[in-house]
């Protein structure tokens, strides 16, 4: 995901740390959100297509989001549209990455930058990997930036460029690409979406806001997953607090 100066940022792909029942909830509402290990400013960033947008400079990295269902981590997978607090979002599975296409009265969604299967379980995986890292307290402002990008780039295929990155970052890309490439994703789920909603005379309708994803642990990584965090938690009561 991006932050301007204004604050301003896309959706983001969260993976789900509370368990596996936060990602079965109606609606989550997203409070405050912040970067979870530092970010990398990343310029030049655009997507091409039915839509088009175009961004100067962009901070990138892995989100942190206090929400009602619990802390999440995650990425934007939406340049389109900007994320703010206190959003309240409804599930659904992972289909499409944000564009602009405002959602019509039959309730359908936008489609220009569809989803395949294959790039909804790729986004899960580096969602997941990028999570896992930072239990382990190994994720580097860059490397948090390379899956962010690797994120764009699964979103948005041949559509999405971008003019510059640090080396480092560009370095942790290449890496993570590579994994990605040699990655089994059989057993990886379909991520869960958060679409933000407003009311409408209808019923609910696509807001101006953002969407969010929420990722979806294996079970049997689950219980890892959360006793990496625990550890993190520990880690993080135990730090001087920096002012």
């Amino acid at each position: 995901m991006w932050l301007r100066t204004t604050l301003a940022a896309a959706a983001v792909s969260a993976a789900v740390l509370a368990g596996p029942q936060t990602a079965s909830a109606s609606t989550i509402t997203l409070n405050t959100y912040s970067f979870a290990a530092g970010s990398q400013v990343i310029t030049g960033i655009d997507v091409i297509g039915p839509d088009s947008i175009s961004w100067g400079a962009i901070n990138a990295g892995l989100f942190q989001l206090n929400t009602t269902a619990g802390t999440l981590y995650g990425f934007c997978v939406d340049l389109f549209h900007t994320i703010q607090n206190n959003i309240v979002y409804q599930t659904a599975p992972l289909t499409f990455a944000g564009d602009n296409t405002p959602m019509g009265s039959s309730g359908s969604a936008p489609d220009q930058f569809p989803l395949t299967t294959t790039q909804a379980k790729q986004i899960n995986w580096l969602t997941l990997q990028a999570v896992g890292e930072l239990a382990a307290l190994t994720l580097t402002a860059e490397k948090s930036a390379a899956y962010q990008l690797k994120v764009w780039e699964v979103a948005y295929g041949s559509a999405f460029s971008y003019a510059f990155a640090p080396s480092a970052v560009v370095s942790a890309l290449s890496g993570i690409s590579s994994a990605l490439a040699a990655a089994d994703l059989s057993s990886i789920a379909i991520p869960t979406a958060l679409i933000s909603v407003q009311s409408g005379p209808d019923g609910p309708i696509l807001g101006e806001r953002q969407m969010l994803v929420i990722g979806v642990p294996e079970p049997a990584s689950l219980a890892l997953l959360g006793a990496g965090l625990l550890g993190l938690g520990i880690a993080a009561r135990r730090r001087p607090a920096v002012h």
